[in-house]
């Protein structure tokens, strides 16, 4: 799938409150997108994909972290600790880039709510309070989430979908 493509559908998700979960790549599409149709910044950019562009949102990770496990810390009042139930969490990445540091607050602060961090304070989850579920994660859940023990975001994701599939079959 296309950047342009990607960046649609993730729209059309937030936009028409869709369930969505971006894990690593989703997490920094989702960045993108948010930043440009909804901050209206329209030269945003990845470093991945053009490095020396002067807007990036998405830069490399200070240290990678392809098939690292790190703590996460949970924000108390987000959505994702009613997941969890606590405060720090331990999860497996698979991502060398993230959202860049100098425009954390500029995010959080325009709704896309940054609510889970490292140790560094750096963005590890975001989530958007006013959806039923849109959540991104720099980790990837699916990659601990078993038949036999699903991740709880896995779940929480599911629910969602579920109950969204009923509630457009009801109206």
């Amino acid at each position: 799938m296309s950047m342009k493509g990607a960046l649609k559908a993730i729209q059309f998700a937030r936009e028409n409150d869709y369930p969505f979960i971006g894990t690593c790549g989703g997490f920094q599409h989702a960045v993108i997108e948010y930043a440009q149709n909804k901050l209206g910044l329209n030269d945003v950019q990845h470093a991945e994909y053009d490095p020396s562009a002067s807007n990036l949102f998405i830069t490399a990770l200070s240290c990678s972290l392809i098939g690292e496990t790190r703590k996460i810390f949970i924000n108390k009042s987000s959505m994702i600790y009613k997941f969890y139930n606590k405060i720090e969490v331990e999860e497996r990445y698979n991502c060398n880039f993230g959202l860049n540091p100098n425009y954390q607050k500029l995010i959080d602060e325009n709704g896309f709510k940054v609510v889970g961090t490292d140790g560094k304070g750096e963005a590890r989850i975001l989530e958007l309070p006013r959806n039923n579920f849109f959540v991104a994660t720099l980790f990837q859940p699916q990659l601990s989430s078993l038949s036999t023990n699903p991740h709880k975001l896995i779940i929480a994701y599911l629910t969602s979908a579920k109950e969204f599939h009923i509630s457009e079959h009801l109206s």
